[in-house]
């Protein structure tokens, strides 16, 4: 099963702008159920600080207060969203137009996010997300904008690194039925493809799932089948024969078709073309293997576990896993004995359960949108935003401080919500404590994409 490009999160927001305007224009502001108000903010936050995912809005928010504190634009008002999109759209329209905030931040969430951007066109204020990596979301319209790279863009630094840095050319997928799942495999397809890659199998799995040994097991069977069809090849290439129940077989002229050189590559008009056994004689040949392998199980009761021969015909394996999967993961991956090189999305960025399974993945290359700067900084930002001198912080703690920057930077060259667009659009290679982050004036989305290497428990960045 493979997937389409995804333009539902843009198609839809643009769907529903009409709707918003003349829907909120009648509207009673809703009950002032603010976390913190300021009559110097100029900037808002609209966060699902209660609800499913109120711990990861706590650590935004932590990571925000922490970055934001250092500068003198008054405190931010922040508004719980409770996790309701629609609350979110009310909230957003209270800030814009009774706080008369210049800009806001949030949407942890594709959901939340996308009905929040289109707002900011409705209510021409700027909105910016640090946290949701759900692809064309800035393409919304000019008032949003994504500080963190999208899932689409992820995909592909993840297919270009494999292809041009490394030089690997058939790839595997296996990933979620969700939203990030179809926007990385998007990506990561369009710059295999686009560099002369093969995609050999992909295969889905439902959110939600924990066992994957039906659909590693296809993975396998197909990189099993190719295998036998190279092997074969390799022979007849070599010998100009195979060999058939311990005999010399050499095919016919019908049984064989042309090898196709590559598309840039022109044959001169003395030149031989080359000729390799055919499909439909590989599809005979294979066939009547396991026929013979049926009829062996059935005589001596006994079982051939393929498991046990490793399979390298893979050279690439991009595995979309969804958040606190990796120790559910890693050893399945690892059952079905797969030798490739595995790419990974980001949440496979959790150290301390990557260091309990580092012998199923070890030299695993993962995305990390928002990689932490270790340093001085680094520490000083752990003390305050968690008051503790040495604990580790999650992305989302990042997510907030890199919002806080990039607030910062454009309410300090503001004076309304246009003029804050203007700056939020100007924005390049400003320093965050993951990264910099730029943002070009025509999308608005942070391109650039760190890709870490888990090897011999190390971690190394290979590409910034």
């Amino acid at each position: 099963v493979g997937f389409s490009p995804d333009r539902e999160l843009a198609d839809a927001a643009r769907a529903l702008l009409d709707e918003l305007r003349s829907y909120l224009t009648p509207q009673v502001s809703p009950p002032d159920r603010k976390i913190h108000r300021s009559s110097r903010s100029r900037v808002g936050l609209v966060l699902p600080l209660s609800g499913p995912v109120s711990e990861a809005a706590e650590s935004f928010l932590r990571g925000y207060q922490a970055a934001w504190s250092e500068n003198l634009l008054g405190s931010p008002t922040v508004y719980d969203s409770e996790g309701d999109p629609v609350r979110a759209v009310r909230l957003f329209h209270e800030l814009a137009r009774k706080d008369s905030v210049w800009g806001i931040v949030g949407g942890l969430g594709s959901d939340e996010a996308t009905a929040l951007a289109a707002m900011a066109q409705a209510d021409r204020v700027p909105f910016v997300t640090t946290a949701c990596g759900g692809g064309a979301l800035a393409a919304i319209g000019p008032f949003a904008f994504q500080g963190r790279p999208d899932f689409i863009g992820t995909g592909r630094a993840l297919g270009r690194y494999a292809m041009l840095k490394l030089g690997l050319v058939r790839f595997g997928i296996l990933a979620p039925l969700n939203r990030q799942g179809r926007q990385i495999v998007s990506g990561f397809k369009d710059a295999i493809e686009t560099s002369g890659g093969e995609i050999i199998a992909e295969e889905v799995y439902y959110p939600g799932t924990r066992d994957f040994s039906t659909q590693l097991q296809r993975i396998r069977a197909i990189g099993h089948r190719l295998a036998y069809n190279d092997s074969l090849r390799t022979l007849y290439a070599g010998k100009g024969y195979i060999e058939v129940d311990w005999n010399r077989f050499k095919p016919s002229p019908e049984q064989l078709e042309p090898v196709l050189p590559p598309s840039d590559v022109e044959l001169a008009p003395d030149e031989d073309t080359t000729w390799t056994l055919s499909t439909a004689i590989l599809d005979s040949l294979w066939e009547a293997d396991l026929a013979r392998l049926r009829e062996w199980t059935a005589e001596t009761g006994q079982e051939i576990d393929s498991l046990e021969v490793p399979l390298d015909v893979y050279q690439g394996l991009l595995l979309v896993i969804e958040p606190g999967t990796v120790e559910i993961t890693a050893p399945q991956f690892a059952r079905f004995n797969l030798k490739t090189r595995l790419f990974g999305c980001e949440n496979w960025a959790d150290r301390e359960a990557l260091s309990r399974v580092k012998q199923y993945v070890n030299g695993i290359i993962y995305a990390e949108p928002l990689a932490a700067n270790w340093g001085e900084d680094y520490y000083r930002f752990v003390a305050v935003a968690t008051g503790e001198d040495s604990a580790g912080i999650n992305h989302y703690h990042l997510a907030g401080e890199r919002a806080a920057r990039m607030m910062t930077f454009a309410a300090g060259r503001a004076d309304s919500p246009e003029t804050m667009r203007i700056a939020l659009s100007q924005i390049r290679n400003l320093n965050t404590l993951s990264g910099r982050v730029s943002l070009l004036k025509e999308e608005r989305v942070d391109r650039r994409v760190t890709l870490v290497r888990f090897s011999n428990g190390e971690y190394e960045v290979v590409s910034p």
